[in-house]
């Protein structure tokens, strides 16, 4: 029997009902491969990320104690070459450019449906 890999992810959301959706989706396509960190604000964001590794950081731009791509800017001294994936309540070229031009490796809108197979 082999092992399966687990990875640390820390996801960064305000709404814990969507966090809660966001975890079980992980959990459901991947059973036992995921171990998920929430935090509600930038500052336990900060906090965890100085105490803890991640493979992956999930991160809403609009949280306690951050707007915007502010968030980004706070995050990737800290974060180094950690995988980063954006969600935002709203959607846009703009947006989407500039979160990848801070190191983002995937977006997604939270007024678009998510395909748990494809996201996952």
């Amino acid at each position: 029997m082999s092992d399966i890999k687990q990875y640390n992810v820390l996801h960064v959301e305000d709404n814990l009902p969507l966090a809660d959706a966001m975890n079980e989706m992980f959990q459901y396509v991947q059973p036992n491969r995921w171990i998920i960190k929430n935090v509600t604000s930038l500052a336990s964001a900060l906090e965890i990320l100085r105490m803890y590794y991640f493979d992956l950081i999930i991160v809403d731009l609009n949280i306690v104690g951050s707007q915007g791509v502010d968030t980004l800017r706070t995050l990737r001294p800290i974060i180094k070459d950690t995988a980063m994936v954006v969600s935002n309540g709203a959607n846009g070229e703009a947006i989407e450019r500039e979160c990848t031009q801070l190191g983002a490796v995937g977006f997604f809108s939270k007024s678009t449906p998510i395909d748990a197979k494809t996201f996952v």
